[in-house]
């Protein structure tokens, strides 16, 4: 048997020590060329990540902004994964194609303003087995791809209406440009109401003549945050709208900030233009993995048994 596999040994967390209090200043002067060669070893190389790898939104101009522990992977330590099946079955008049992708989601590091998640994927598409590279992909506190130029925009705070009350908003918006489309992504979020980013509209337009490629609106519509002692639950609903072309797809999905990744399950149906049903996506949340730095291995992960990625 051969493919993906998650092995139990994960490396455990060091504990940090203090070093005790010396009277006199003497461990201070003592160690003083220590910590100062030390700083400039990190001070380099810290320069040289940000020479090597995507670079996060420098000039950020929002002053309200989310934290790490604000996100469905920064709350978590690096080595938290999720295990997931899409399965997606698309609709031809006399027949159905059933595609099937394991992907293993693993947190590889979380930074001040960003983090970055091993990706790795076993695809079965009409029977035939493939297995692309992995790829490790940045991510700001904000759920936005790092690596590609982008600007940030502070647009004036909205009242969002969920679950009949009424939470105010910070709105900022990104935008991006190739030769072909420009992309502009609008997000309300709140520092206070879980999962934080409450609203996203996703708006792609024709370069050449300003047409709308597509158009998605992902809400927040329901969190147990806003009810009594909800919190500790920790869960919450979201729905997806997104329109490309004369298709409609919509999905529902249920999610929960005590996962890494906070989704457990995610179903998308497409529709033409006539309503008649193109495709269905279902994805669901088959293992995790938590770490965190007091108890560096609170949930085992594991490949489930008779995954696609196997092979005799």
């Amino acid at each position: 048997m051969c493919g993906l596999h998650f092995s139990p040994n994960f490396p455990q967390f060091p504990q940090q020590r203090l070093l005790p209090r010396q009277a006199g200043g003497t461990l201070v002067v003592l160690f003083f060329p220590v910590f100062l060669l030390f700083f400039l070893v990190v001070l380099l190389d810290f320069r040289e990540s940000q020479a090597q790898e995507p670079n996060t939104t420098a000039q950020d101009p929002r002053t309200v902004r989310l934290a790490k522990v604000q996100t469905a992977w920064g709350n978590f330590a690096p080595g938290s994964g999720a295990y997931r099946r899409t399965v997606t079955r698309t609709y031809e008049q006399n027949s159905t194609l059933t595609n099937v992708t394991d992907t293993k989601y693993t947190l590889e590091s979380v930074e001040d303003n960003r983090f970055a998640l091993r990706l790795e994927n076993a695809v079965n598409i009409g029977g035939q087995n493939f297995t692309p590279d992995p790829q490790l992909i940045y991510y700001d506190f904000y759920q936005q791809r790092l690596g590609d130029a982008f600007t940030v925009t502070v647009l004036k705070p909205e009242v969002l209406s969920i679950q009949r009350k009424q939470v105010t908003c910070q709105v900022c918006k990104y935008t991006q440009k190739t030769e072909d489309w420009v992309q502009e992504t609008t997000l309300w979020y709140s520092s206070l109401v879980m999962p934080y980013i409450l609203k996203k509209e996703l708006v792609r337009k024709s370069v050449a003549d300003g047409t709308i490629l597509s158009r998605s609106t992902t809400t927040v519509t329901e969190t147990s945050a806003l009810r009594v002692f909800g919190r500790l639950l920790a869960n919450y609903q979201i729905l997806n709208i997104k329109i490309s072309g004369t298709n409609r797809i919509e999905t529902k999905g249920n999610y929960s900030d005590n996962v890494p990744g906070g989704l457990l399950s995610e179903v998308s149906v497409e529709t033409n233009a006539s309503n008649r049903v193109v495709s269905r996506t279902e994805t669901t949340l088959l293992n995790y993995c938590i770490f965190t730095r007091d108890a560096p291995l609170k949930v085992p992960f594991f490949a489930p048994s008779g995954d696609l990625s196997s092979s005799n």
